[in-house]
């Protein structure tokens, strides 16, 4: 967002940093889950034992999963509350601002004209500069009047001023694809489906996987569908220097490739680190990658500059990858997305 004004900046990506990346909480979840199965495993040698253990623990694997979830959906709000607040506060009265600008500049002093004499039946107008220009009796000060009331006349919007109006409306927009993805999602992936999401086949997770993408593509793409391939899944994949690499959660490729692929266990494992939730998670944040990629016609410049800088790997610096415009904007569609439970 670059010519928004901003109500307040509380460093929600610094947040949202501390807990995905320094506490980690897809990491925490295997850690924990393994750790609670540990201690069941040494309390029950203990209970097997004579006598009677003094080290009891009441934790259970939903325990560790229920902390897991909370702090995921602490790093979705870390990642979306900012645009909330840009769609309530900011964007609104940018938008409102924008307009009372154009109003200003469009006046002219010319515009306002009166009846000064008749004659006949024709009337004789006078403009207001004129009737103000007439009872100033110094020259230099009037000279200094007309010149001031034809720049006025003249003066136009800016292209600052007419970009950051783009801006501002344009984000207006992406707030109802953000709403119409939150809605779509929820009808979509109902308590139903969610609660039968770790029992189905395969087949059946990748169905609903491949129709949430083409629901996602008619969504970002108001009705087209731009994404044409279907979703591949991720085993292993080359780097750029051609060496084979576990996979990360997904990736978005441009043309001519022009598809999102995520990780297998989405499909094959989705417990824990991929679970339902993050799958979701996952297909929104690499589905506005491509419309990033895809829709930048009706952008602002600055918006355009932003998303077209040059890309920054995870791998060659995590920190900057983490905070650069285009994975700001495709975690805070994608944090929009999630359940609201």
């Amino acid at each position: 967002m670059a010519n928004i004004i901003k109500s307040q900046d509380m460093g929600w990506l610094d947040s949202s940093d501390v807990f995905y990346n320094v506490m980690h909480p897809d990491v925490m979840a295997e850690r924990l889950s393994s750790l609670v199965e540990t201690i069941h495993k040494a309390q029950r040698c203990l209970n097997n034992a004579d006598g009677l253990s003094s080290f009891i623990c009441t934790i259970t694997t939903n325990d560790t999963e229920e902390l897991v979830a909370n702090l995921r959906r602490f790093v979705y709000f870390c990642n979306g509350i900012h645009y909330e607040i840009s769609e309530l506060v900011d964007t609104p009265f940018s938008t409102k601002m924008g307009s009372l600008a154009e109003e200003v500049i469009a006046l002219n002093p010319s515009d306002y004209r009166y009846v000064a004499s008749k004659f006949l039946f024709i009337d004789n107008y006078m403009t207001l500069a004129d009737l103000v220009q007439s009872t100033i009796e110094d020259k230099e000060l009037k000279a200094s009047f007309r010149d001031l009331a034809m720049e006025l006349d003249e003066d136009v919007v800016s292209f600052e001023l007419q970009d950051s109006i783009k801006e501002a409306n344009w984000w207006q927009e992406q707030f109802v694809i953000a709403e119409q993805i939150d809605e779509a999602t929820d009808e979509f992936f109902t308590p139903e489906v969610r609660k039968k999401w770790p029992s189905m086949t395969v087949e059946e997770r990748d169905t609903y996987i491949q129709e949430y993408k083409e629901i996602l593509d008619r969504i970002y793409f108001g009705g087209e569908t731009r994404v044409l391939r279907e979703v591949e899944y991720l085993e292993k994949y080359k780097d750029d220097d051609g060496n084979w690499v576990q996979p990360g959660y997904g990736l978005a490729d441009s043309f001519p490739n022009n598809y999102v692929a995520i990780n297998i266990n989405f499909k094959t494992n989705p417990t824990g680190m991929y679970s339902i939730d993050k799958m979701i998670d996952t297909m929104t944040h690499e589905m506005r990658h491509r419309y990033q990629d895809l829709n930048t016609s009706e952008m602002s410049n600055n918006m355009i500059d932003e998303w077209n800088q040059e890309y920054i790997s995870s791998k060659v610096n995590y920190d900057r990858y983490y905070r650069q415009p285009v994975e700001e904007d495709a975690k805070a569609f994608a944090a929009l997305a999630q359940d609201d439970d």
